[in-house]
């Protein structure tokens, strides 16, 4: 997951490439990050991005990022286990089969939150 520093002013290349990698438009950016499309447009073109606006745009791929990073460790979680090669023992008991099930419980809840989540972006899988 690469590394984000919030506090650092934000250049235009920077702007333009988080919305790539949601697979935004500037245009779509409007209604995600709060601002008008004229000043979507500005910033694209490379004047400077308000404070604000880059730790919001900042925080959300690193949240986006996280989540991505989560799906795929219980995806190789779990799929470790339900292969046979790993146990998981709680108190002399196997509670791999209930592992397994919370595993996916939260790659359900992750799918849902990648598939549409609460900031507007729609289909980060």
């Amino acid at each position: 997951m690469p590394k984000y520093t919030f506090d650092t002013p934000m250049k235009s290349k920077e702007f333009l490439g988080i919305l790539k990698e949601f697979n935004l438009s500037v245009y779509a950016s409007t209604k995600v990050l709060g601002i008008s499309l004229r000043q979507a447009q500005r910033y694209s073109a490379g004047d400077p991005i308000a404070s604000p606006t880059a730790r919001h745009l900042r925080m959300l791929a690193y949240h986006i990022n996280g989540l991505k990073a989560d799906r795929k460790r219980l995806q190789d979680n779990t799929a470790i286990l339900e292969s046979g090669r790993g146990k998981i023992y709680k108190n002399r008991i196997d509670v791999t089969p209930e592992t397994i099930a919370e595993n996916k419980r939260q790659l359900n809840i992750i799918e849902g939150l990648l598939r549409e989540h609460p900031s507007g972006l729609k289909n980060l899988i």
